[in-house]
């Protein structure tokens, strides 16, 4: 009965966001991803406080730690948005300064690892929250959490019309680079 419910709400908040999205422009995508992450973390603190059986001081010790890195990994997650986006722009130039690209993919290589890092340490100091017998129920929780997010997004995305393909929608995007050897002879 508890999963039902909860899988009702969490429907539920997802379709909504899901209008929201029909109704946004095209050039807000983030607006829409920040307001469903923010209801499936709403209906994540609910749900866990039940399944630790928290109280409300260690409620609010636990989700206060929970809070300051969930807004550390927002950041760094736009910071890690823009630096993609700068790749894709280098890459669909074909002169693109190689200089640029390799210190571009090392910045994303090293937020993917700031990001991983954050995500670790965040694990370590709730866990230190938490009595032995919690610390098992979180973890399994967030597995089981993170498994029925993905099964009710790809629930989503399968009732949604395919999406037109990267060479449909952007052509001139997948412009043909030169072969390896160019870059060589470039860089010379």
């Amino acid at each position: 009965m508890c999963r039902k419910l909860f899988q009702m709400a969490l429907i539920g908040c997802l379709s909504f966001g899901t209008n929201a999205l029909c109704a946004q422009s095209f050039r807000e995508p983030q607006d829409h991803r920040e307001k469903s992450r923010e209801r499936i973390q709403m209906v994540k603190m609910l749900k866990l406080t039940e399944v630790l059986r928290l109280d409300r001081e260690a409620a609010s010790r636990f989700f206060s730690v929970n809070a300051q890195y969930e807004e550390s990994k927002r950041r760094l997650r736009g910071d890690l948005q823009q630096d993609i986006e700068r790749l894709r722009q280098l890459n669909r130039d074909l002169n693109a300064p190689e200089k640029e690209l390799r210190e571009t993919v090392l910045r994303v290589k090293n937020r993917r690892k700031d990001l991983n890092d954050l995500i670790l340490k965040q694990l370590e100091d709730e866990l230190n929250l938490l009595r032995p017998d919690q610390q098992a129920r979180y973890i399994l929780f967030a597995i089981d959490f993170r498994r029925e997010i993905d099964e009710i997004v790809r629930e989503v995305r399968e009732e949604r019309p395919p999406a037109p393909r990267p060479a449909e929608r952007w052509p001139d995007r997948l412009a043909p680079r030169p072969p390896v050897e160019s870059y060589k002879e470039r860089s010379r």
